[in-house]
Formats: C-alpha cells, sequence, structure tokens
C-alpha cells in the first residue's frame, strides 16, 4: 500500500503502554495516529481530500468533477406549475441571475456550478422584523414565506432534527426537497418563534400541515403572481432577518430562477447552511427582480441541510435497496478495482474491518474498546465508512437498528425465537444467525452469503510481518479466535446455551440516567450494546455444557457464565498465560491449531493447594465472573477450580473454542456491524441533548482505560495507560470534518460528534421509543413509569431465571471491586451477564484428557 497517498509517514513499531506521549509527533512536527503507531506506518487511509459535493465544506462524495474543479456543485431545481413543467439543473458558469428569467414558455438549460464552502453556525435569529427579540419565544404570524417539504417529512410529518433545536427548516442531501409558498389567502398559515424554527403549519379547513403545499396553493396563486426563487451557500452567523442578498451572496449562488409556480423543487448536495429568498411580483408583471418592478412581498430564511440516519426498518424499501446494495459493493468490490471506479481514496469493508482488528486485538491492551475511546473511535469509524459508501452514492446514509424493538417483541412473545426471527435476520437484511455447524457455521444463505475473511479476496497486500493482527490461518480474526471458516460465522448459540435478554428498553433507559461523560462513557459499551454482539456471533466447539454437567454443576451455572466464553481466552492471552499459533496451514486440523494453557497448568499441577491457586487464576483474569464460591464450587460443594480452568484453556481433546466474527476484535467484517453503531452513538446523542453534568474527561489512566494494561512479559503495568483512550491521544482519522489533513485527538472528536454541531453532517430522525411505553418507559425514555418492570427473560424454558437472577445479583454486587476504583466494570464486548436458555446437553461421549 502506498502509504504517502494517505499523507502517513513510514514509522517505527512502538510500545504504547508507557506515557502514551512518545510518538504523538514526530521530528517533522506532524501528528502521528494511533494506527501508524502500532503498525509501523501502516496507517488508517483515512479519506485526505474534500470528498463533498455542493458547499464543500461537510459531507458527500468526491467525484473526479470535483477533484478537477469543474462543476463541484450540483443543484436540480424543477420548477412546478399547474398545467407544465420544466426541468432545469443550475450550476457552473451560467446561471440565471438577472436574465432569462422564465415566463410561461418552455425554456430549458443546464450548467454547473463551481463549488462553494459553507461553514455551520447555528444562531437564534427572528423571522421577520416583528417577530420581536432574536431568542424569543412568541410566535409570529408569517402571511407570506415558504415552507420545506420531503418524502419522508410527508409521510412522517416536520419531525426529523426537532430536537437539535438548529431553529432552521432542515433540508437532506440528494433528496428531493419542495420549496413550497405559504399565504394566509390559501388558508395556510406558517407559524414561527423568536428563532425561526417552523412549530406549526395549519389549514383552516382540515387541519393538514400538507394540503398547504403543492397544487392547491398552486390553483390559488399562481394565475395571480409570479415567484423569484434564489438560492446562496452561506454560513449560520447572521440572522434570517438580516439576511440580505450581497455580493458575498451573490458570488456563492446556485439557483436564481423566476416562474409563476409556487413550488420549487430542489436538490442540495453537500450539508451545510444555505440562504433562500423568495419574492412575489404583481400577475401583471413580466420582469425579474433586477428590472424595474420590485417585489410586492419577499421572505427570505436559512436551511440548514444534513443527512438523515433512520431506523433501517423505517426507510422507504427503494432507500434500504439502495443502503444494502451499496454496503453489497463494499464488501465484494476489491481495494484496486473499487479505486479505479469511485476514487483513490476508497476503501472497501476489509481494509476498515483490518483497521479495526489491528487497534482491538494488540497484546498490551485493547485500543478500540473497554475505555473512554471507545465511542469517539467508533463515531469516527463509522462516519468513515458512511463517508466511502458515499463515494459509490452519494444519497446514502448509514442507519441504525433499534434492536430494542426486536427485545421488547421477544418479551411479549415470551419466546427469544421471535428476536431471531427479526426482519432483521431476513435474507434480504442481514441473513441469519442459524447457521450449520457441519460447515463451520459460515453464513450460507442471502446476499451476505460467504462473505470473506481474508485480506487477499478484498485486494489488501499485508501479512502479520507488516504489522497486521491476523488468526493463525491468516484471518482477520484476533489471534486468540482460531477459527478456521474462510467465510463470515455467526451461531445463535454461546457455548451450548440461547442466550435469551438482548439489550432492552431497560439497559437504554438506565444507560440515560448516567450524566457524567467518565461513567456514561463507560457504561455504554457494555449493557446497551456489547450484548448485540455476543448474541449475532455466538461461540461453538468447547462444548461447556456438557463438561459443566460432568463435573456436577448445575446446567443454570454454566448457563449464567458462558458469557465469558467472549473474553476469557483473550484475557489469559493477553496476560501470556496462553499462548495461540502464529500460523496454521489451511488444511490443519483444527483440534491442533488452537490456543492453549500449557505452562501455567503444567505449574498447578505441581501446586501444592491447586484448587486455590486455580481460583486465584479464575479470579485475576475474570473477577466478575468467579468472585463468588458457586461459580467453581459443584452441587456437592466439591472445588472444580482447576477442571474449570483447563475446560477455558480448551485442554480437553475434543474442546475448541470458536467465536463468531461480530463478536471478536474483526467485528467490522460482519455487516451487521455498521447499524449497530450508530444506535449506541444516537444514544449518546439523546444524553448530550438533554444535558450532561459532568463532560470533563479524566486524564489519569485509571479512570480511561477500564482493564490492566500488560507489559511484554504479561506483567500488569501498574499505571499503565491505554493509548487511544486518552483526551488528547491522536487517534487515527483525518478529514472527516475539514480538509486540514489533520488527525484528531479524542477530545476533538468529542467536540466535532456533538449533536448538531456545525462541522457534524449526520443528525438523527428523532429520539422516540414508542414500543418502551408498554414495558413502562416514556415513549423518549426520559422517565420510568409506574408500571415499568424489570426485563424478563425471553427463553422458552424459564424454570431456573429466578435461581439465575439471584446469581447476577451476587455478580453485579462482585462488580467494580478491582483496584481501579470501580471502574474496572465489566469485560470485553460481553457486557452484562445476561439470562442464559438452558438447552439440552449434546449427545456422545467427550475425551476429559486435558493436554
Amino acid at each position: 500500500m502506498d502509504v504517502s497517498l494517505y499523507g502517513a509517514e513510514p514509522m517505527t513499531p512502538m510500545s504504547l503502554t508507557e506515557s502514551g506521549a512518545s510518538g504523538a509527533s514526530g521530528t517533522s512536527g506532524m501528528r502521528r495516529p494511533l494506527l501508524a503507531l502500532l503498525t509501523g506506518g501502516l496507517c488508517f487511509a483515512s479519506i485526505a481530500s474534500v470528498h463533498k459535493l455542493g458547499t464543500g465544506a461537510t459531507g458527500g462524495p468526491m467525484t473526479d468533477e470535483a477533484v478537477n474543479g469543474n462543476g463541484g456543485v450540483s443543484l436540480a431545481a424543477k420548477l412546478k406549475r399547474p398545467n407544465a413543467r420544466a426541468e432545469y439543473e443550475y450550476g457552473d458558469a451560467n446561471s440565471l441571475k438577472d436574465e432569462s428569467y422564465l415566463s410561461k414558455s418552455e425554456e430549458t438549460g443546464s450548467q454547473t456550478r463551481p463549488s462553494k464552502k459553507a461553514k455551520a453556525e447555528v444562531k437564534s435569529f427572528s423571522s421577520d422584523s416583528s417577530a420581536g427579540a432574536a431568542g424569543s419565544k412568541t410566535y409570529t404570524k408569517q402571511s407570506f414565506g415558504f415552507v420545506a417539504d420531503s418524502d419522508y417529512s410527508r409521510r412522517d410529518g416536520a419531525t426529523a432534527g426537532a430536537q437539535y433545536n438548529f431553529g432552521y427548516p432542515l433540508v437532506e442531501p440528494y433528496r428531493i426537497t419542495t420549496l413550497s409558498v405559504t399565504d394566509s389567502l390559501s388558508g395556510a398559515s406558517n407559524y414561527f418563534d423568536g428563532e425561526g424554527g417552523r412549530r406549526a403549519l395549519a389549514d383552516q379547513h382540515n387541519g393538514s400541515p400538507r394540503a398547504t403545499v403543492g397544487a392547491r396553493v398552486e390553483a390559488q396563486l399562481a394565475d395571480s403572481n409570479r415567484y423569484r426563487w434564489r438560492i446562496a451557500a452561506t454560513d449560520g452567523s447572521s440572522s434570517s432577518e438580516s439576511l440580505e442578498w450581497t455580493a458575498s451572496l451573490d458570488a456563492n449562488s446556485l439557483v436564481d430562477s423566476a416562474t409563476t409556480a409556487t413550488s420549487l423543487e430542489v436538490t442540495f448536495t453537500s450539508p451545510g447552511w444555505y440562504a433562500v429568498f423568495v419574492d412575489e411580483f404583481p400577475a401583471n408583471s413580466n420582469r425579474g427582480a433586477g428590472q424595474s418592478n420590485a417585489p410586492h412581498r419577499s421572505y427570505q430564511s436559512k436551511v440548514v441541510c444534513r443527512y438523515v440516519r433512520r431506523e433501517i426498518r423505517a426507510l422507504f424499501p427503494e432507500d434500504q435497496s439502495l443502503f444494502f446494495d451499496t454496503l453489497e459493493i463494499m464488501y465484494r468490490t476489491s481495494w484496486g478495482e473499487g479505486q479505479a471506479k469511485y476514487g483513490n481514496v476508497w476503501r472497501n469493508a476489509g481494509v476498515f474491518a483490518r483497521d479495526h482488528n489491528n487497534l482491538a486485538a494488540q497484546r498490551e491492551c485493547d485500543h478500540m474498546h473497554d475505555g473512554l475511546g471507545f465511542l469517539t473511535a467508533h463515531g469516527a469509524l463509522t462516519l468513515d465508512f458512511e463517508k466511502a459508501m458515499q463515494m459509490v452514492d452519494p444519497s446514502i446514509s448509514i442507519p441504525y437498528w433499534d434492536f430494542t424493538i426486536d427485545a421488547q417483541a421477544a418479551s411479549e412473545s415470551g419466546s427469544i425465537k421471535s428476536w431471531y426471527d427479526s426482519e432483521i435476520f431476513d435474507k434480504s437484511f442481514f441473513g441469519s444467525v442459524a447457521t450449520d455447524a457441519t460447515n463451520g457455521h459460515v453464513v450460507e444463505e442471502g446476499r451476505w452469503a460467504y462473505v470473506p475473511v481474508n485480506m487477499a479476496a478484498y485486494g489488501i497486500n499485508g501479512s502479520q510481518a507488516a504489522g497486521n493482527v491476523l488468526n493463525a490461518y491468516g484471518h482477520l480474526r484476533a489471534p486468540w479466535n482460531t477459527n478456521s471458516a474462510s467465510f463470515l460465522t455467526r451461531h445463535n448459540q454461546t457455548s451450548g446455551y440461547t442466550q435469551s435478554s438482548p439489550p432492552s428498553c431497560e439497559w437504554h433507559y438506565e444507560q440515560l440516567q448516567f450524566t457524567d461523560w467518565a461513567l456514561f462513557g463507560r457504561e455504554i459499551q457494555y449493557e446497551p450494546h456489547g450484548k448485540i454482539h455476543t448474541m449475532v456471533a455466538g461461540v461453538w466447539g468447547n462444548k461447556q455444557d456438557h463438561y459443566w454437567e460432568e463435573m456436577g454443576f448445575e446446567a443454570r451455572i454454566g448457563a449464567s457464565i458462558a458469557m465469558s466464553s467472549f473474553g476469557f481466552q483473550k484475557d489469559l492471552w493477553r496476560r501470556h498465560w496462553m499462548q495461540c499459533p502464529e500460523a496454521c496451514s489451511s488444511d490443519a486440523d483444527t483440534d491442533t491449531c488452537k490456543c492453549s494453557c500449557s505452562p501455567i497448568l503444567s505449574e498447578l499441577r505441581t501446586s501444592d493447594n491447586r484448587e486455590m491457586a486455580a481460583t486465584d487464576v479464575l479470579q485475576a483474569v475474570d473477577g466478575s465472573t468467579f468472585s463468588d464460591a458457586e461459580s467453581h464450587l459443584n452441587a456437592d460443594g466439591e472445588e472444580r477450580s482447576f477442571e474449570i480452568l483447563e475446560l477455558m484453556c480448551d485442554s480437553y481433546d475434543d474442546t475448541h473454542t470458536m467465536i463468531g466474527d461480530l463478536g471478536n476484535s474483526g467485528g467490522p467484517i460482519d455487516p451487521l456491524f455498521w447499524p449497530v453503531h450508530p444506535t449506541i452513538d444516537r444514544l449518546w446523542h439523546w444524553r448530550r441533548l438533554n444535558g450532561m453534568d459532568d463532560e470533563s474527561w479524566p486524564s489519569d489512566a485509571k479512570h480511561t482505560y477500564f482493564h490492566d494494561v500488560y507489559g511484554k512479559d504479561g506483567s500488569v503495568e501498574a499505571g499503565g495507560s491505554c493509548y487511544g483512550h486518552g483526551p488528547d491521544d491522536v487517534m487515527s482519522w483525518r478529514n472527516l470534518f475539514d480538509t486540514d489533513d489533520h488527525y484528531y485527538t479524542n477530545r476533538e472528536l468529542y467536540n466535532y460528534l456533538a449533536p448538531g454541531s456545525e462541522e457534524l453532517p449526520y443528525i438523527y430522525d428523532s429520539f422516540l421509543w414508542p414500543h418502551c411505553v408498554s414495558e413502562g418507559y416514556s415513549a423518549d425514555l426520559n422517565s420510568k413509569l409506574e408500571t415499568a418492570k424489570p426485563q424478563q427473560s425471553a427463553g422458552d424454558e424459564g424454570d431456573d431465571d429466578e435461581a439465575v437472577q439471584e446469581r447476577q445479583k451476587k455478580m453485579k454486587k462482585n462488580e467494580g471491586t478491582s483496584s481501579n476504583d470501580g471502574l474496572e466494570k465489566k469485560r470485553g464486548p460481553e457486557g452484562k451477564i445476561g439470562k442464559m436458555e438452558v438447552a439440552p446437553p449434546t449427545s456422545g461421549g467427550h475425551s476429559a484428557v486435558p493436554k
């Protein structure tokens, strides 16, 4: 890979566990991004050029025309008339300014315009001079003005972005916006508050907000008046009442047209701010505003343009299809082929999976998870992936999957089967989780059948020697996950048990109660989020359901601690208590190509108190799971710690722990990764919009990373910091919010990712969870109702639910008792130890001879 293409200079791998400050900048003064520090120059291929159309400031894709300066803006303006229609595309060298005004004849034209830059700063304003002081909450009736409408607002109402308090109408890039004149004579009333936001659009005849838009208004106004529409890129620094068509706006003019129509269809092509002017001329005037006749009514306002992320099932069918088709291109197109077609900074899903794997699967610590860098890193990663998708189709916005909808459905049905029967897992969506063990739990049906997990399939040149983290089979998986399958894997069971408590309304409500950043940023990656990864990924091959029974444990005990399968071997590996093979041939026996704890087990076998020593190891690796006696004493009260450790270490001939792809460090190789993280980002937006009590970012290591940091020999480094979780750590992303070729720190990402920030190119459609009302929570999840009840297992076999809940309470009481002052709360991506269904043990004999 030509690293210079992305502005990175070759670097020597270095330890990031000492101070974190070293390597933050080079001798040249260029800040070194996190991934380059880890991999010796192999840094994120972040988009390094202006990949926007339209205003060129905050979004959209980069095209060859934009790169060459030929047509960075393409605004399609379609003029509606009662009996005729003309279509126009405005842009480049020629506009319709002050000339060529349209009469009722069918003139047409097509031009393009150079790119103009717009900034986005939210300011309060009054809608007109009679509206009172800026920021006042008085309502002012506008007898003349316009409303902005789209296909989604016509379906849902003008609700998208309402909680962001922009104070201006919202429009979306690459989605046709209808700007329509409103007038009291037609029965329409447009009300604005002192900040200029549209609060209500009422029709005195039937109360329908849509009755005033389009043909009805045209029929009453078109024969008597003419209208001039002007649109220009602007910024958010001036109020609408002070907007004037100055030379500056004229220089940024994108549309200037005159028509008898009262509606104008416009397609904005970049997030940013735009000034919209509409002038009304008397019916007997055939002259534009540049001639002697002055308009008898005028109105001007700004509009804010942002991509809108919606729940995936709320998209129109054509938008769903477009998203999935584009996402499939990201997974089925080689890097070189895609760069030739979409631009030389385009990357496919394999590149993103590689980079995530390289950050999350380092031996000293996890640079993506288990610390305060989780939200900022995944917010930047998702936005970066979204921008890559927009290079394929500029209208794309990554949707979110509100999995509390599916949890509520499972709760109502009383069966976790209804969760796995969700439309999300249809063949046309993301495909099934119920895979076939005989084929290695590979996804074999639907559009995501046989998604490859090796770099060569994505056209990526790389190896472990070049700094890439791979498993023993050379796949984009964690080293401790010796899963040999060459394609995407999933399983709906975890170590022989079925999970039955998916992230719910209760968990998301509880998350919103954290008003300090340090707590919110810690907790969100576990209970509201991590369980999704594990329920889709699954764990197989370790036969824990059988061995728990053989060791004399009740099935409920095995079920309640099976979740540790996701993180236990990872922590053994990081402590150097487990060694994993570096390379195995593709045809190697999976029972031989697996990780081993032979040295520590051999040492324990000669210990005077083997069981106590094994208990110490179990608790050191996962204190929250193995903190009470019930986790290592069987039903007869016999100590089984050493046998448990052997089982967790895959020491039996027929055990080999394998993890599905969404549950390990190569998670982005599963397409379902992408709508999961916007769901968490949406919660973060809602918390910040409602206010935080403390947004300070702790600077001490133990409050920014919630696990131990390990040295090269596996020893715990006292006070060690995990680079990527500190406020001033330089991360691996640049040019997401600007074109400065500047790698962002966590602190900068925190500010850029703030909801409604000037630079953020997207918002979420709403912050309502109406299905949560039946669970006892308000639809906005801001309050808990008297009818609220604790989450119940959706398991079909609930005989042990009460006992499992009691055990979970004990475990939760013991969480947070580590040296990290309560901050080491939950392990790995597994999060909350969820209730499990007890599946029947598999039949057949098992050899219990340890290796």
